[in-house]
């Protein structure tokens, strides 16, 4: 038999959570080794073969970080019902010369790490589900720094390894990870009928979540790079608006150092006309609502605002709201020109989308139907014609949006006002709808006819 000399897993364990500062890096070092360890007893379960005594101090590791499955003396053969003929199989990692004979009744194995079966000296029912039990075992004391009955209101006795009475690992240590918790707990049942893991399977359920961490690592860092070299602003905020992380463009954008905002709300900083409107957005993308093109005042670390526009979306996996932001003030400025030469022309003007809602209504064009002041925005273009004319209308909006050219003819629509109906002579340029010089006819103008 081969004397091994180097760390046994359990002070590798213990190291580790000891250690001030636990690097995930560390942690997947652990998890692969221990990975090692439980396709090490997968083999010997390919070979009818089981050990009957697993727990972390029987795992070596050697000086060069080659994984040994140690201490066989109580491995047998499936098959040897006695347990009085010897076993020889001779692998890397697996050496077994004579393995101890039982007897009924015997309790076999380490308390702490033991089967229930074992512990019932159910010497008949110990098979491969009892060196799963083990294996679970040594992952519950990497997730927790604690073997399933050493905790100081459970002493480790055969009587409670019978008995199956441990917490799970989420109620002894904080920040388990799911995924690992539910294979530890799989390979914990109780009943070894319904342990039906088994170790390769243990294997391949710990490789696959290493897997899924470096690769989200990967991602991670991918992102980081993108979130520093990005040209917009961008930002990362929990649940509560409290901002965890922003990028360069923010700093240079705002002013703000990123110092000086971890850890406070993004709210303080919106101007308290758009406050709500910004806090609806969290909420909402926090709900799984991606929010786009909120627009919001933002404060300037000089004190001044400046117009922005956000896009939010929730990343699921990290319950955190990522931001992306612009710079809009030339947009807003170059806008206000716009609305005000809109206004002030002598024509009532109207713009209208392309589902037929009014965006933008000029003064004139408020007094000709007679509403008040900017009130015919947001509503239905149809609600300012008579209905025996929607059909006309729609077609003639809809040909205009499928060849949006300029039209030297001028169309005549017919217009319903809230006092009387009148002809409006209508025309379009370029991308948005202009609606000029009308002439107020008398109800019972018969010129109607000409246009029905």
């Amino acid at each position: 038999m081969r004397f091994l000399q180097g760390t046994n897993f359990s002070q590798v364990i213990n190291q580790y959570h000891e250690s001030e500062k636990k690097e995930i890096g560390d942690f997947l070092k652990i998890l692969g080794q221990f990975e090692s360890a439980c396709n090490t007893i997968a083999y010997a379960h390919s070979k009818n073969v089981i050990h009957r005594d697993i727990k972390s101090e029987n795992i070596a590791i050697g000086e060069f970080g080659e994984i040994f499955v140690a201490d066989w003396g109580l491995a047998k053969s499936i098959g040897d019902v006695n347990g009085d003929q010897p076993n020889t199989m001779r692998d890397e990692n697996i050496e077994i010369e004579t393995p101890t004979a039982t007897i009924a009744g015997q309790r076999i194995g380490t308390p702490a790490f033991m089967s229930p079966e074992q512990a019932r000296g159910q010497t008949d029912r110990i098979g491969k589900p009892a060196d799963v039990f083990g294996l679970a075992g040594i992952l519950y004391e990497i997730l927790t720094n604690q073997t399933l009955y050493s905790r100081p209101t459970l002493n480790a006795t055969p009587n409670q390894a019978a008995n199956c009475d441990f917490e799970r690992p989420s109620k002894i240590a904080k920040d388990v990870p799911s995924e690992l918790e539910s294979l530890c707990l799989q390979g914990l049942v109780e009943d070894c009928d319904h342990r039906t893991i088994s170790a390769k399977q243990l294997a391949d359920g710990i490789e696959h979540w290493i897997t899924q961490q470096v690769e989200r690592y990967q991602s991670q860092k991918a992102k980081q790079k993108f979130f520093e070299l990005s040209l917009d602003m961008m930002a990362i905020m929990d649940e509560f608006g409290r901002v965890l992380d922003l990028n360069q463009a923010f700093e240079n954008t705002l002013g703000w150092k990123r110092e000086n905002l971890i850890g406070k709300r993004h709210m303080d900083l919106i101007h308290r006309d758009h406050r709500m409107q910004a806090w609806n957005s969290v909420k909402q993308s926090f709900q799984g609502v991606d929010q786009d093109q909120v627009e919001v005042k933002f404060k300037k670390s000089d004190g001044s605002y400046l117009w922005t526009m956000w896009t939010m979306n929730l990343v699921r996996e990290e319950r955190r709201i990522y931001a992306f932001g612009k710079d809009i003030s030339k947009r807003k400025r170059l806008e206000l020109k716009y609305k005000q030469l809109f206004n002030s022309a002598p024509d009532a003007m109207i713009v209208v989308q392309e589902d037929g809602i009014i965006e933008m209504a000029n003064s004139q064009a408020n007094a000709i139907f007679g509403y008040e002041e900017e009130s015919l925005a947001g509503k239905p273009l149809d609600s300012l014609i008579p209905e025996r004319l929607h059909k006309k209308h729609h077609a003639r909006i809809q040909s205009y949006f499928q060849n949006p050219l300029a039209r030297d003819k001028r169309l005549m629509f017919i217009w319903r006002s809230t006092d009387f109906e009148s002809i409006q002579r209508f025309w379009h340029h370029g991308c948005l709808r202009f609606f000029g010089t009308y002439e107020t006819l008398d109800r019972g103008c018969r010129l109607l006819n000409g246009f029905q």
